[in-house]
């Protein structure tokens, strides 16, 4: 990242955007390296994302109806990558300010019970959550072809990330955007009417 900053001072960039992380020590010293080089820069720390259900590595596991997950049932402000993107295409055009960091959460805590709950109502299937421990998480996304080299780094962020830290709400999306961020039932709703999760 302190190359990347560097690399970016050279060529002369005006501005850098920046997804983070809320609560991760390492996504910290990332953006702390990439401000070396002297470029302002936006950072959008970021709570776990709405799309992670319906994208990649939960997907499956929502499609069958099981979250079983290697955390606790903290809540979590999960954020809509639609809210994340444009809140970057607004960090990247506007005049001012230029260097500032936000942090940006959906509009509501829920524990990942609660978002089962809010899935399965949506997608009209049952849809529940099962604290589990690593081997049978990893074991779980073998299903949907997810190698464990890949879902062990997937298990660490959820045994080291999830242990309340960001149970709280942000307004980093309504300061950027004047507006209120979008519900992991809208979210939700859009998805199935996509085609999601069919």
């Amino acid at each position: 990242m302190e190359a990347l900053g560097v690399l970016a001072a050279q060529a002369g960039l005006e501005r850098l955007v920046l997804l983070s992380g809320r609560g991760e020590e390492g996504a910290r010293a990332s953006e702390a390296a990439l401000r070396s080089g002297g470029v302002p820069t936006t950072v959008l720390r970021c709570s776990w994302f709405q799309q992670n259900f319906s994208e990649h590595f939960l997907s499956g596991p929502v499609r069958r109806g099981r979250l079983r997950l290697p955390a606790p049932d903290v809540p979590e402000a999960f954020v809509d990558l639609d809210d994340v993107a444009d809140a970057a295409v607004l960090a990247l055009t506007r005049p001012a300010p230029l260097d500032a960091t936000y942090e940006l959460s959906g509009p509501e805590l829920l524990t990942f019970a609660q978002a089962a709950e809010i899935l399965a109502e949506v997608c009209r299937r049952p849809v529940t959550f099962e604290s589990v421990d690593v081997p049978t998480f990893v074991e779980d996304l073998a299903a949907d072809g997810i190698p464990a080299q890949e879902a062990e780094p997937l298990a660490h962020l959820f045994t080291d990330i999830l242990d309340g830290r960001n149970a709280s709400l942000t307004d980093g999306i309504q300061v950027l955007l004047d507006r209120q961020p979008s519900s992991l039932q809208t979210y939700a709703q859009r998805t199935v009417e996509a085609g999601g999760w069919s």
